[in-house]
């Protein structure tokens, strides 16, 4: 999910959720996420944080369970879920990324 603290924030904060993330240290997961931003130096200046959470956690279920992405990403203004007051969102579905020797197999 990229959503603003505010409306007027010029800057997106990255909420990143998946069950093969989950065992994965949060740290790495920030790393690796941040690493991928900074080979953009554009999308680097629009965002402020990144924000791992568990699958099972509740704003993530709640998430789930309010909304169906798809691929149409759901944009979202004004909500609240699980406490969290959203001026701004956009949903994204993610998708585990598949090695190259995977792909290759």
């Amino acid at each position: 999910m990229l959503f603003k603290d505010s409306i007027t924030d010029q800057k997106w904060n990255i909420m990143v959720s998946a069950k093969w993330l989950d065992n994965h240290p949060v740290r790495s997961t920030i790393y690796n996420i941040i690493s991928l931003i900074h080979e953009d130096k554009e999308l680097q200046s629009q965002i402020d944080r990144v924000i791992p959470a568990m699958s099972k956690s509740t704003i993530v279920t709640s998430i789930n369970n309010s909304f169906v992405v798809t691929k149409n990403a759901p944009n979202l203004q004004n909500c609240s879920i699980s406490g969290l007051n959203i001026p701004l969102a956009i949903l994204l579905e993610s998708t585990k990324p598949i090695s190259t020797a995977q792909a290759t197999q």
